[in-house]
């Protein structure tokens, strides 16, 4: 494949700094529910979080999670989230990086949550 951007457009293109700030940049765009479930979810650390658990952290939030399997779904086919191997149910993040980024999002002030 081969790139057809003019090389006067691509210097004009922002990229992240760092790990972190691209990390931060994926979350951010992120549906605010799906935000949120990983904000939840980074309480776990780097623990397969038990979706049960997790159901009953958003009704004490107060939120409906009818849709937590579907976003649970999303954010695994987005790369953010994997599988347990031990349990082929339970989710937890794809790499050890990203789960404190997620938890210390209050701190960056560039979340939505």
């Amino acid at each position: 494949m081969v790139c057809t951007t003019p090389l006067h457009k691509l210097a004009t293109i922002e990229l992240p700094t760092s790990l972190q700030a691209l990390l931060v940049q994926q979350i951010d765009a992120l549906p605010v529910m799906m935000a949120y479930i990983c904000k939840l979810a980074s309480v776990f650390g780097t623990r397969p979080f038990p979706i049960p658990v997790l159901s009953a952290m958003m009704k004490e939030e107060g939120l409906d999670g009818t849709d937590l399997e579907k976003s649970l779904q999303a954010l695994h086919d987005s790369r953010l989230l994997e599988r347990c191997a031990e349990t082929n149910r339970d989710p937890l993040f794809r790499s050890v990086d990203i789960q404190p980024v997620v938890f210390e999002c209050d701190y960056l002030n560039t979340c939505r949550l």
